[in-house]
């Protein structure tokens, strides 16, 4: 009676200490949860970032490429051969030739980059050391096809132009390739990106230059797509900081990030000039909370920036996040239920045995046998109620991890993580089942296990027809994850599980084998002991305990190391 109350008070503290336990792992586990879903997040439209940055850039090379395939073209030199020094005021047939090949390069250009080019050009050269002084700026021509009006035309290079190459050349040995910052043309009333190359001799002197100019709304609709949500949004900067677009159609080729009113661009601004490829920069914009990822565009010495409204991008993970709450209060719920249960039997328990002192032997045998039945069955409820809080936490991790890459397959491991947690709680109060019920539970685990394990995990089932006998619940679920955790599970390249159902002399024999480290012949020989079982942990003892009350004789083990497990359990058919 004393040893019975002595156990009674051991068992409520221990009931108290693991609901604290359980609580206290339930708020870890959501506050890490919430952290590693946001870096996720974040790293995800990191990446979009330098993806559109990257394809920018892609699209830069090409259309430079184009450029510099002209200035290199067998047509240019022969126009090279006729007018060495490329005087673009005189009449003749090289002239003939570069309208020509600017034809050419239209057809082609118009074609393959539709609204991309507003111009194309030959320009003549100047010295290494003649642009130095911007007097020599005047000697620059350039031989123009204005698509806008079909017309070639040969003018005084673009000033914005000369002065940028000035300013540029001016400070390096020679000439070289290059993307000039865009600016506003007012020949073509719209902003332009101008690319030029050059062709050179075996020595490295100048003979020609070739140039284009681009439109720049192709790269403006790409800065703008790359915004994320209904709220984001994205743009370009030069490398002085000014806005080469932007939504605010007043700050695109007019504004700097050091000139406007707007602190918090001024601050990325100096952020971007300070680092060399990437970064964030998370602000508040008229309360409300803005993230600005960058991204460096090399060719062009550019920066896209997309800026991301943080209620839109973290809104999936939000959702996550209730439900990882309500799966967190019902754990934590029915193990108060189960608790409670377990308090009333042991209530039950010692009011009994104060009646059982008074009874003859054979009603205390009686009682014995009874008492035995009860535990047995609450170790059943104990197996069936148990969620392991680590593995709901890796699978509700792997979720998240798919909703930025895979949304479809996202949801359909959360159904899976339904149906298993739906089979879990529907065994309960249970003494027998169909097989293919619980099969149900063990295809929803293998899923979930199978998404985080990815090609680690095979799973093979074997099947024959008409192979259903009604078992005690959680049989088969328990072999299985005893195959992946301790079988497959500590081997680097993974394994294979293989469930087989099958019928021999009037009995169904359910075997589930793996082909992992497997366990010595001492091993198996305790393995369904109290020990052995405790280092398993996933209740051996238990199933081994029920299959002797049901049918006599327990589970059959055959293990070789390095060479796998198979555990058998026979069914007889007349249990269907």
């Amino acid at each position: 009676m004393i040893n019975l109350r002595n156990k009674s008070k051991f068992t409520t503290t221990s009931i108290i200490l693991i609901m604290l336990g359980l609580v206290l792992l339930s708020i870890i586990s959501y506050r890490q949860y919430n952290q590693v879903s946001e870096s996720e997040l974040m790293h995800t439209m990191s990446d979009h970032t330098a993806q559109s940055a990257g394809y920018i850039n892609t699209w830069l090379e090409g259309r430079l490429g184009e450029v510099r395939e002209t200035a290199e073209s067998p047509l240019l030199g022969q126009v090279l051969k006729l007018n060495p020094q490329l005087d673009l005021t005189r009449n003749d047939e090289s002239i003939h030739l570069i309208d020509e090949l600017n034809h050419s390069r239209w057809h082609y250009v118009s074609g393959a980059y539709p609204n991309e080019y507003a111009a194309l050009h030959i320009v003549n050269f100047l010295q290494t050391n003649e642009w130095k002084d911007p007097k020599n700026y005047k000697k620059l021509q350039a031989r123009y096809y204005n698509v806008k009006d079909g017309t070639n035309k040969t003018d005084p290079w673009a000033e914005g132009a000369a002065v940028e190459a000035g300013m540029r050349y001016s400070q390096a040995a020679g000439v070289y390739d290059t993307i000039f910052k865009p600016v506003y043309s007012q020949a073509y009333k719209r902003n332009m990106v101008l690319m030029v190359a050059w062709r050179k001799d075996n020595r490295g002197n100048v003979l020609a230059g070739d140039a284009a100019s681009l439109t720049i709304e192709t790269i403006q609709q790409i800065a703008q797509q790359a915004g994320y949500g209904k709220k984001g949004y994205g743009f370009l900067l030069a490398q002085d900081g000014t806005f080469i677009t932007h939504p605010n159609p007043s700050w695109a080729m007019q504004k700097k990030t050091s000139t406007v009113s707007d602190r918090n661009m001024q601050q990325l601004g100096r952020l971007v000039s300070s680092t060399s490829k990437s970064g964030i920069f998370r602000f508040i914009d008229n309360g409300e909370k803005k993230i600005a990822f960058y991204n460096s565009i090399p060719i062009a010495g550019w920066t896209l920036v997309t800026v991301a409204d943080e209620n839109e991008l973290f809104a999936s993970a939000n959702e996550l996040h209730v439900l990882m709450l309500v799966i967190i209060s019902s754990i934590i719920l029915v193990t108060f239920m189960f608790a409670y249960i377990v308090f009333l039997l042991l209530n039950l328990k010692q009011s009994n045995a104060a009646r059982e002192a008074l009874e003859d032997r054979n009603k205390e045998l009686i009682a014995t046998k009874e008492t035995e039945r009860k535990i047995l069955q609450a170790e059943i409820s104990v197996l069936q109620a148990q969620i392991q809080p680590h593995f709901l936490y890796n699978t509700l991790n792997s979720i998240t991890a798919l909703c930025r890459t895979d949304s479809l397959k996202a949801a359909e491991l959360l159904e899976e993580l339904s149906d298993y947690l739906q089979g879990k709680f529907r065994l309960n109060n249970m003494e027998l089942i169909p097989l293919d019920q619980e099969l149900e539970l063990v295809k929803s685990y293998l899923a979930i296990e199978q998404v985080r394990f990815g090609k680690r995990l095979e799973v093979e089932y074997h099947v024959e027809p008409n192979t259903n006998p009604l078992i005690p619940p959680l049989i088969l679920q328990p072999l299985v994850e005893n195959a992946v955790k301790h079988g497959v599970y500590p081997q680097r390249q993974g394994g294979i599980v293989r469930i087989s159902i099958k019928n021999v002399d009037q009995i169904t024999v359910i075997s589930v084998t793996d082909d992992g480290v497997g366990m010595a012949p001492e091993k198996v020989k305790r393995l369904l002991n109290d020990k052995g079982a405790q280092e398993l942990g996933v209740g051996l003892r238990n199933i081994q305990k029920r299959l002797q009350k049901h049918y006599g004789y327990g589970l059959e083990v055959e293990s070789i190391i390095n060479g796998g497990t198979t555990i058998k359990v026979k069914i007889p058919n007349s249990e269907r």
